[in-house]
C-alpha cells in the first residue's frame, strides 16, 4: 500500500536486527543472580540469541508455539525473548516469585510447550 512509512513488518526481531547492525560494539551489562557482572554488546547478544533460538526448534518449538520462562532479569532472559520472538513462538514471562503452586497454574492454563527455568530459581522450584 503506497504511503505507508514502513517497508517492512514491525517485528520484535527486527529490533536486534537493528541493534546488532547500527550498534554492534554498544555494551550492555547484566547483574546475573549469583551476583556475577556480565558484558556483552549487541552482536554477542544477537549470536547468544541465535543459538537460543537453535535450541528452541530442537525442543520442537514451532511458531505459535508457547514458551515460559523463570527468569530474573537478566542478559539470559533478554536472549531467551530474542530467541522465541525470532522463530515466532510466544513467550511468556512466569513470575518466579509467585509459589510453586501458582507457576504450575499458571504455566498449565497457558499451555506451554516448554518451560526454562534458571537454575536459581529452580531450588525455589523444588521446595
Amino acid at each position: 500500500m503506497l504511503g505507508l512509512m514502513q517497508d517492512r513488518p514491525l517485528l520484535i526481531s527486527s529490533l536486534l536486527t537493528h541493534a546488532e547492525r547500527y550498534h554492534p560494539h554498544s555494551e550492555i551489562i547484566s547483574v546475573t543472580c549469583e551476583s556475577e557482572t556480565l558484558r556483552l554488546d549487541w552482536a554477542g547478544l544477537a549470536q547468544r540469541a541465535r543459538k537460543a533460538a537453535q535450541a528452541l526448534v530442537r525442543l520442537g518449538v514451532k511458531p505459535g508455539d508457547r514458551v515460559a520462562t523463570l527468569a530474573w532479569n537478566t542478559h539470559r532472559h533478554l536472549e531467551l525473548y530474542y530467541a522465541a520472538a525470532g522463530i515466532g513462538a510466544v513467550l511468556h514471562t512466569v513470575n518466579p516469585r509467585l509459589l510453586s503452586f501458582h507457576i504450575v497454574l499458571i504455566s498449565s492454563f497457558i499451555l506451554c510447550l516448554v518451560i526454562i527455568c534458571l537454575g536459581c530459581i529452580l531450588v525455589k522450584l523444588n521446595q
